[in-house]
């Protein structure tokens, strides 16, 4: 049964997407473990891509069964290694996305660098 009820994660996306749009990004990924609580619910090692319009992806690196369990996100998916995130979000979502919000405040340099790289040609800036 998830930790936290649907309404309010879906409550606490819809808020931060209306934060998207107003800083004209079309989404932001999210991996710092208390934010990914705050919004899907399960503190699993995971990405969640939340798109400005739609539904957010959670993307579950190890204990994807207990990711589905804490989680009252519909779009869990299991996830094997960095490299596969960027193809799992573009099957995921309709057309491209050029400016993509992540937790600069609190993501090390050297994992920016390999999120700069996964998604190159895409800007990233800091939604912290």
């Amino acid at each position: 049964m998830p930790s936290i009820p649907r309404s309010e994660t879906d409550h606490r996306i819809k808020l931060f997407q209306e934060g998207l749009a107003r800083m004209d990004l079309d989404a932001a990924l999210i991996v710092q473990r208390a934010d990914l609580y705050y919004f899907s619910g399960t503190g699993q090692d995971a990405h969640l891509f939340i798109p400005v319009n739609g539904n957010p992806l959670l993307m579950a690196r190890r204990s994807f069964e207990r990711a589905r369990v804490d989680s009252p996100l519909e779009n869990v998916v299991p996830v094997n290694s960095l490299s596969e995130i960027r193809g799992m979000i573009n099957s995921s979502t309709e057309g491209e996305f050029s400016r993509l919000g992540m937790e600069l405040d609190v993501l090390p340099v050297n994992n920016f660098r390999q999120y700069e790289s996964l998604f190159s040609g895409i800007d990233i800036l800091d939604v912290s």
